[in-house]
């Protein structure tokens, strides 16, 4: 799960995926990244998902969540989508925070 999130890192400070980090693109990315998990726990296959992705971003977000495994129970599902998403919120927030610092 930590090689996951260290992918994620790569996306969130490569070149293209810089721009403004601002609370909404914070809030954002947590929406991709549950509405992402949320399709991959509930079994849509990941060309789909991908082909309706809108950025390159969200593209690798929904790359990502397809490397986590599929949770059996509702809870266990709902619960992967919330920290899927928190993790993606959580680096954004990071990044928003030493920004205000600069």
């Amino acid at each position: 799960m930590k090689r996951i999130f260290l992918l994620a890192l790569v996306a969130l400070i490569s070149p293209g995926a810089k721009g403004d980090i601002t609370h909404e693109v914070c809030s954002d990315r947590y929406d991709m990244a549950f509405q992402a998990m949320e399709k991959r726990q509930s079994d849509f296959s990941m060309s789909t998902v991908v082909a309706s992705a809108k950025s390159e971003l969200e593209k690798t977000i929904v790359r990502l969540a397809y490397r986590v495994p599929r949770q059996t129970a509702r809870a266990s599902r709902y619960t992967a989508s919330v920290q899927y998403a928190n993790q993606w919120a959580n680096e954004c927030y990071e990044r928003l925070e030493l920004k205000a610092f600069e």
